[in-house]
This record gives structure tokens, sequence and C-alpha cells, in this order.
């Protein structure tokens, strides 16, 4: 049964196959009553600079985590040129990171050692608007991880190697302005 921050797990027959499906720590046997004191955040701030059809966008993210008492600086800056009135292309690079859930830090439950995340990361698009109805977006990404946080049902997250990740993503909009 359970109640505000407490479960119990009665064994027996199909629940508990449920239980293991649904609450991989609770099927481990892993208890749930755990507490971690912790603040972190971050602030974002950006900077707007136009020459004649180009726009320019340079950033940075300041962000502090107490469980390691460290501040990290995440530089960043995005382009976007305009060189006609429904055409418009951009380019964006940066640093980014991410500190693991507070859940994955908790022992027993996942390991307090688990380092922050980070990627550097560069996108490329291109956008077309036809008749002012029609818009197409095409983008394009890559990322380089290191270190990647591995997470699999049977244990604790882990950490693993580096990796890298390469995409593109397609939009194609038709607005409706005159009915919505």
């Amino acid at each position: 049964h359970g109640e505000a921050g407490r479960v119990d797990v009665v064994d027996g027959g199909a629940p508990a196959v449920a239980v293991a499906d649904e609450a991989p720590l609770l099927g481990r046997g892993v208890t749930t009553r755990a507490t971690l004191g912790r603040a972190h955040g971050g602030v974002y701030g950006e900077v707007h600079a136009t020459f004649g059809t180009l726009r320019l966008m340079p950033g940075v993210r300041v962000a502090a985590d107490s469980r390691t008492a460290t501040v990290r600086v995440e530089p960043r800056v995005t382009a976007r040129w305009q060189p006609f009135d429904q055409t418009a292309f951009k380019l964006g690079a940066g640093r980014y990171t991410q500190t693991p859930d507070t859940w994955d830090l908790l022992p027993g439950l996942g390991d307090p050692d688990l380092p922050v995340t980070g990627s550097w990361q560069v996108s490329a698009g291109w956008e077309q608007t036809i008749a002012n109805r029609l818009e197409i977006t095409l983008d394009g990404y890559a990322k380089w991880l290191d270190p990647v946080i591995v997470r699999r049902p049977d244990r604790p997250p882990e950490e693993g190697g580096g990796g890298s990740a390469l995409g593109a993503e397609l939009v194609v909009r038709y607005r409706l302005r005159d009915v919505f």
C-alpha cells in the first residue's frame, strides 16, 4: 500500500511482478526512504547584436551545485542571417552541462559520486516561409558527450565513457491565420 513518502512491498504473485517492471528499485528491495540536502541552479544571459541582416547572440550560463561545491561556466553563441524577407540561416554552438538527478545520487538508490555530464554542441539550420503561410525548417545538429551516465533497470546509474549524437529535423507547417 502507499501513502505520502512511504511504499510497502508485499511479497506475492502478480503484484511483485508489476513492482519489478514498473518500479525497478523496489523490485531490487532498495529502500525508498532517503534524504539528500542539495541546492542547484543556474542563470543565463545573452546579448543581441545586429549588423544589417546578421544577428549575433553570444551568451553564457553560470550554474552551481552545492553537492559538488562547484560553479560551471557554459559559453554559447547563436548567429542568424536573414538575406531575404522569408529566408533565414542559423548557426549555434556551445557548452552544456547537467548535474545528475537527486535520486541518482542517493546512497543505495544511486551513486553519490556520479559526475556532472557535459557536451559540446553545434547546430545549423535553414528556415523558409512561402506566401507567409507555409513554413519549412531544416535543422542539423551534432554533440559530443563526456562522460555519459548509463542507466539500467537492474542496477544504480553509473558513469560510462564518452558518446556522440548526430541528427536532423525537418518541420513543415502551414499557418491558418484567418481561421485560428
